[in-house]
């Protein structure tokens, strides 16, 4: 079981990125580290990536894979990663100086940004690493702790950190109703530092609660539906209902199911896996609209030989679709964890209610 799982990205599942807040970077097969896909920024300028919001928390560990291909160098500290929230409050940076070297930043007394720790492993170009960054927030004595293509562990204990910084402040200010002021992180070459030809990329990204600890080195891979297995839904067209809803690009009204009965459900089966990693969680993601004003919730579902898992009640939009929040389930249904036979024997869908 991998307790405290919020997101997982691995740019697969859906091209346009929407579950993300902001997509400034490019999704493209040269981004990629695992899988297909990955984003990433080449040339000139500030462009940048949101992640969704996740539930604001005081402590959190973000995990993602990076690739630096730049031949050039700059003169300052180029922000790589950032923790934000509430709103569009930036408190700890992660960037990379012009020795390819790893630094944190954190804000002052005033508000300015200060360097706090350096790494003395230098990056090579072309070269991925994976960079998981835990942080403790506190007005005076957060800690932030980088690791560097390291196994699963406490941070501070598995020996392969590059960075493990305390008694610093990781947030923006010291007021009592900021305890827990995390709810979403940056990534791409941020505005305020020098603007130099760069190329960098992104990719397997996981976000973990800090208690719960790294999970060290991460692929997010992305699963197919291949046929129903059972549906309540009516199908615009086609003959079968999951080949409505399995796109890369939501199409919105072109292809799409339907109900206006309570309780109706669509379960659809999904392809084999040959993963030999371990699995960690399964994150679900919906898109989806109501065309009356009545409340109706949306629910996603994975089943199991027969037994279910059911994520929160998401209340529709009208009349405009809407990505919803990811689910994530870090167990199998009535299980502890997840097998690769579990993941292979799912079937995976969506319900709905009235009121």
């Amino acid at each position: 079981m991998s307790a405290g799982i919020r997101f997982i990205e691995g740019f697969e599942g859906d091209e346009d990125s929407r579950v993300w807040e902001r997509m400034g970077l490019t999704r493209s097969e040269a981004h990629a580290r695992s899988g297909d896909f990955g984003i990433g920024v080449a040339g000139l300028g500030y462009p940048r990536s949101e992640s969704p919001l996740f539930p604001v928390t005081g402590s959190v560990i973000v995990g993602f894979a990076f690739r630096n291909s730049s031949a050039s160098s700059w003169g300052s500290h180029i922000a790589i990663f950032e923790i934000h929230g509430p709103g569009d409050y930036a408190h700890v940076y992660v960037g990379l100086d012009s020795q390819k070297l790893l630094g944190v930043y954190a804000r002052d007394e005033i508000g300015a940004w200060v360097l706090r720790a350096v790494s003395t492993r230098q990056l090579d170009d072309d070269a991925w690493y994976y960079i998981e960054v835990g942080i403790e927030g506190h007005a005076s004595t957060g800690r932030v702790v980088v690791q560097l293509n390291g196994p699963a562990g406490t941070p501070g204990s598995t020996g392969a950190e590059i960075i493990d910084i305390s008694g610093i402040r990781t947030f923006i200010n010291g007021v009592p109703a900021l305890a827990e002021a995390y709810n979403q992180f940056h990534v791409g070459a941020m505005t305020g530092f020098a603007s130099d030809s760069r190329t960098m990329s992104w990719d397997d990204f996981y976000v973990r609660d800090f208690d719960e600890g790294f999970l060290g080195d991460q692929a997010v891979i992305a699963l197919d539906l291949e046929d129903d297995r059972s549906v309540d839904f009516t199908r615009l067209s086609g003959p079968k209902n999951y080949q409505m809803v399995d796109e890369l690009a939501p199409d919105e009204d072109t292809t799409y199911n339907e109900s206006d009965v309570d309780d109706a459900e669509d379960v659809f089966e999904v392809a084999d896996s040959v993963f030999a990693g371990t699995i960690h969680a399964l994150q679900l993601v919906a898109r989806a609209r109501k065309t009356q004003t009545q409340v109706w919730t949306l629910n996603t579902v994975i089943d199991l030989g027969g037994t279910q898992s059911v994520g929160p009640d998401y209340y529709l939009p009208f009349p405009d679709y809407e990505t919803l929040p990811p689910d994530v389930y870090g167990d199998a249904p009535g299980e502890t964890g997840w097998t690769l036979a579990q993941l292979n024997a799912i079937g995976v869908g969506y319900q709905i209610e009235e009121g």
